[in-house]
């Protein structure tokens, strides 16, 4: 088994060195669910855990495809709204419920804020 300075030497498993170079260079700093416990540790074992996670992320897709909806509907009709208070004040409704969605959804399918 090589010791520290072993392995620092560059002798030491490519794969180990690989893992510790890309630690250096922040790559495992953003992952997602960093920093939070494993989900589901408490329950009981699954079998069909991925049908589930799988048909629970669908879900949270629909939600999002049901919010961008709503936007293109509803957006165009705050811009032109005469009521620049109350326009603001339903486009703060929706940012907060963009909010919510895209606390459950993978980054690349994330909703952008809205402005007027």
């Amino acid at each position: 088994m090589p010791t520290d300075g072993e392995a620092d030497s560059g002798y030491g498993d490519p794969v180990e060195r690989t893992i510790r170079d890309a630690i250096a260079c922040g790559e495992f700093d953003h992952l997602l669910g960093a920093g939070k416990p494993l989900p589901d540790l408490d329950r009981q074992y699954d079998p069909d855990w991925w049908a589930r996670r799988y048909l629970e992320q669908l879900k949270a897709e629909g939600a999002a495809d049901e919010v961008r909806r709503l936007i293109r509907k509803e957006l165009p009709f705050l811009r032109t709204k005469p009521d620049r208070v109350a326009a603001q004040a339903r486009v703060d409704e929706l940012n907060a419920l963009i909010t919510r969605v895209n606390s459950s959804i993978p980054a690349e399918h994330r909703i952008d804020p809205i402005t007027l």
